[in-house]
């Protein structure tokens, strides 16, 4: 009996510390916005650790008490928004280090409560302003325009004034196409720096049975992924632009496109079993791969082939 007690007294005080941990970490975030970034990726941090440590209920527990006193201190809107962000991402992280998730799973249900609690977000923001969220794209596309007609001419004449304005047209249309699967990357994105600062921070702390990713040369992407791809493909020049069949096969081709990235930096990694001479430089060509179309190719292209041909099982890991 003493021994619950004493351990009841130690998750109430851990409660307490997390909880304002969060509250100042809201603080700075919102007063600060240069720091925003930072410090609300810090959030899901104390919540983890005590979910970890003393379970899911107090996770829970200091999620509310955060949304309470950042009502009090922010206001009710403010306090839902870091709540659903980034309160309940700590809860689901507490919740899957706490039964050994694995860290791909961990990351799928991180992502997936991000992204639910950005599109509750916006439609609740949509609601309170009164904002047809269906014509949001067109009231930004026509904005854009506006502005580049009268930006453009400043520095473009004749023909070349028409190509600029159609190709700034044309750039804005796939932005706008693009914007379900930008949300889903930036939900995967901030989910994986969460993980990876909890795993650093908890490892000083002294808690390292965290379950880690797999090492890069042994990443391996569901092989379903080619078929998802060849079916965006059909649906995007099936439906054609400006279809929601279209925009959705447009969606899943960039996703698709990503996870083939991702099986070529697997491959890239794993060369230098059979090339040494690529090791050095691994790092180059992936950051060339971020931001040269002919990198990014390469990659692409190494990932579906030994996603398709399984070219490092036949060979060997090692």
């Amino acid at each position: 009996m003493r021994e619950n007690r004493q351990g009841d007294a130690r998750a109430v005080v851990q409660a307490g510390m997390c909880t304002a941990l969060a509250v100042i970490l809201s603080m700075i975030g919102l007063y600060t916005p240069l720091f925003s970034i930072v410090t609300f990726m810090l959030i899901p941090l104390p919540i983890a650790y005590l979910g970890l440590r003393q379970g899911v209920r107090w996770s829970v527990i200091v999620t509310a008490g955060v949304m309470v006193l950042d009502s009090v201190f922010f206001g009710i809107v403010s306090a839902a928004s870091i709540c659903a962000m980034f309160s309940c991402l700590g809860v689901v992280l507490g919740a899957c280090y706490q039964f050994r998730v694995s860290a791909v799973k961990t990351l799928a249900a991180g992502s997936i409560m991000v992204l639910a609690a950005f599109l509750l977000q916006s439609a609740l923001l949509a609601w309170i302003m009164n904002i047809d969220i269906f014509h949001v794209g067109e009231t930004a596309l026509a904005a854009s325009q506006k502005v580049a007609d009268e930006t453009l001419p400043q520095y473009y004449s004749g023909e070349m004034l028409a190509q600029a304005q159609q190709e700034f047209q044309t750039m804005m249309t796939q932005i706008l196409r693009a914007l379900p699967f930008s949300a889903v990357m930036a939900s995967v994105m901030y989910a994986a720096a969460a993980m990876f600062i909890c795993r650093r921070m908890f490892a000083r702390l002294g808690v390292r049975d965290i379950p880690a990713f797999p090492p890069t040369e042994k990443w391996e992407m569901p092989r379903s992924a080619i078929y998802v791809y060849i079916t965006g493909l059909a649906m995007k020049y099936a439906g054609g632009d400006g279809t929601w069949i279209g925009d959705a096969g447009y969606n899943l081709t960039l996703a698709c496109m990503i996870v083939f990235w991702l099986q070529g930096v697997g491959v890239l990694w794993w060369l230098p079993h059979r090339w040494p001479a690529v090791r050095p430089v691994r790092w180059m060509i992936v950051i060339f791969g971020l931001i040269a179309p002919a990198f990014q190719m390469i990659l692409f292209f190494a990932g579906l082939l030994d996603m398709a041909f399984n070219y490092r099982k036949r060979r060997g890991y090692q």
